[in-house]
């Protein structure tokens, strides 16, 4: 009886043991790189806000104005938040834009008035639309691997989805007041 119970014990044991060890297989893989995330949404953040300041001077319409506005106010604080978070957990806040964001800047500095307004909506609808993916991306289980970014991520789909609506209705109030 000693014996079988010990043998139980033993196998009971390498059960554990066993079960306890992790396989390449059983790896997580993320779908956002966090120094990548940053990276991005930072790019994001600055872009919004330098385009806003532009859309300040450039634009004629007071609903790219007002618009611009808000742009400025809510990514100023996301930025804010971001720098926090990111320097908490070791990871550094770029000084330069990502490429699409330098070209679509490029793009607004050579306009003004009417077709500013309508360039700058246009790229709001796409810009708020590739940052939304981003920050769900992000916030996803499996999508950064610092929690604290995933939880900031999750934080910002509220307004992001927001500002996404509201960039939308400005196309449209730029083609009504442009008569178009």
């Amino acid at each position: 009886m000693k014996k079988i119970s010990l043998l139980l014990l033993a196998l009971l044991g390498s059960a554990v043991l066993l079960s306890s060890c992790h396989k390449d297989s059983d790896r997580i893989y993320f779908q956002v790189g966090d120094q990548n995330f940053v990276n991005d949404a930072s790019s994001s953040n600055s872009f919004e806000i330098q385009a806003g300041k532009l859309a300040m001077t450039r634009g004629v319409s007071d609903s790219v104005k007002v618009f611009a506005d808000s742009m400025i106010n809510d990514n100023t604080k996301i930025a804010a938040k971001l720098s926090t978070v990111a320097s908490q957990n070791g990871f550094m806040i770029p000084t330069t834009l990502q490429p699409v964001d330098q070209n679509n800047l490029n793009a607004l500095n050579a306009l003004t008035g009417v077709a500013f307004d309508k360039q700058y909506a246009a790229i709001m609808v796409t810009a708020h639309d590739g940052v939304l993916t981003l920050f769900n991306n992000a916030a996803a289980a499996n999508g950064v691997g610092t929690p604290a970014l995933r939880v900031f991520a999750g934080a910002q789909i509220p307004g992001l989805q927001t500002q996404l609506i509201l960039s939308q209705r400005l196309v449209q109030a730029v083609s009504s007041e442009s008569g178009q």
